[in-house]
C-alpha cells in the first residue's frame, strides 16, 4: 500500500529516478524511451475532453508559446552571445531555441494539474511552428535544410497517436465499466523510468564534462525563468486578472521544457558532434525539472 501511495507522489517518484539513475543501470530501457513517452501521453490524456473554446483556449496557448520561444530563448541567447567563445556551442545553443516544446509537458501537466487544455494546443502549435521555423532559421544562419518529414513524424507519434490511443482507452473504461485506470500512477511510472534512463544513460557525459566552463552558467540562469514566470502570473492572480492556477502551473512548465531530442537528431545529421553539447546536457538537466514544477506547484 505504501508502495502504491509513492507511486502517486510525483515529486518522490523524481527523486527516486534520480537516485537509482545514478546507482544502478537503466541503459537496459534505451531503446524504449519513445514507448515510455506514448504511454505517459496515452494515459495522461484518457480523462481529457476535446471540448475546446477556440478564442480562449488559442489565445492561452499562444502566451504560452510566447513563454517557451521567447522569454526562454532571451535567457539562453543573452548569456550565450556575452560568454560564449565556441561558435559551435553558440550554434547549439541557438538550434535550442527554435525548437518545440518538449512533449512531456503534456504527462507534467496532467500531474501537476496545469491546463491541459491549453498545453495540448500549444504543443499542436508548437510543432506546426517548427515545422516552418526551424528550416527557415537553419537555412538562414547554416545554409543547411533540415528534414520536416522526421518534425511530422515527432507530431503524429507523439501527439496525434496518444490522442487517438487515449479515446480508444475511453471506450475500453465505459465497455468495462472500470472506474479508474490509476492513470496517475501510470504515468509517473512512464516519467520515473524515462528520467532514470536518461540520466543513466549519460552519467559518462556528465562526469566527462564535470568541469567549469560558460556552458554551465548558461544552462543554470534557465533555470531562472520558471520562477519568474511563476511570479508574474501569481501577481496577475492576486490584481484579480483571472488567472487561475492550472494555467500557472502550464507556463511555469512550458517556460522551461524543450524538445532536446529533435534537436540532437537535427544537429548530429548536419553539423560536428560538438553542436550537439549543450543539447546533451540540456537533455540530463531536465531531470530536474519535474522537481522546479513540483515546488512551484504548492506555492
Amino acid at each position: 500500500m505504501e508502495i502504491l501511495k509513492i507511486l502517486e507522489n510525483t515529486s518522490a517518484i523524481i527523486i527516486l529516478a534520480l537516485l537509482f539513475g545514478l546507482i544502478f543501470d537503466f541503459s537496459i530501457f534505451r531503446d524504449y524511451l519513445s514507448i515510455f513517452l506514448i504511454i505517459a501521453m496515452c494515459f495522461s490524456l484518457v480523462n481529457f475532453q476535446f471540448d475546446f473554446k477556440i478564442s480562449r483556449d488559442v489565445k492561452r496557448a499562444i502566451n504560452l508559446l510566447f513563454v517557451n520561444y521567447v522569454l526562454l530563448s532571451l535567457f539562453i541567447l543573452i548569456p550565450s552571445f556575452l560568454l560564449l567563445e565556441e561558435m559551435d556551442y553558440l550554434m547549439g545553443f541557438i538550434i535550442l531555441c527554435v525548437l518545440p516544446p518538449a512533449v512531456i509537458a503534456i504527462p507534467y501537466t496532467h500531474v501537476f494539474r496545469g491546463d491541459k487544455k491549453s498545453s495540448l494546443l500549444a504543443e499542436i502549435l508548437g510543432y506546426l511552428i517548427a515545422i516552418i521555423l526551424i528550416p527557415f532559421v537553419f537555412y538562414l544562419l547554416f545554409r543547411e535544410s533540415v528534414d520536416v518529414i522526421y518534425i511530422l513524424f515527432q507530431l503524429v507519434l507523439f501527439i496525434i497517436l496518444p490522442m487517438i490511443i487515449s479515446r480508444f482507452l475511453i471506450h475500453l473504461k465505459k465497455l468495462y465499466k472500470v472506474d479508474k485506470f490509476h492513470e496517475n500512477k501510470i504515468v509517473n511510472i512512464s516519467i520515473f523510468l524515462l528520467n532514470a534512463t536518461i540520466l543513466s544513460t549519460n552519467k559518462q557525459s556528465i562526469l566527462s564534462l564535470v568541469r567549469f566552463h560558460p556552458i554551465w552558467i548558461i544552462l543554470i540562469i534557465r533555470f531562472l525563468v520558471p520562477f519568474i514566470v511563476h511570479f508574474v502570473y501569481k501577481k496577475k492572480k492576486y490584481k484579480k486578472k483571472k488567472v487561475e492556477n492550472n494555467y500557472v502551473v502550464s507556463a511555469t512548465i512550458f517556460s522551461l521544457v524543450k524538445n532536446n531530442t529533435l534537436g540532437m537528431v537535427i544537429v548530429l545529421d548536419s553539423f560536428y558532434p560538438s553542436v550537439a553539447i549543450p543539447l546533451i546536457l540540456s537533455n540530463i538537466l531536465g531531470v530536474v525539472n519535474p522537481l522546479i514544477f513540483g515546488f512551484l506547484s504548492r506555492r
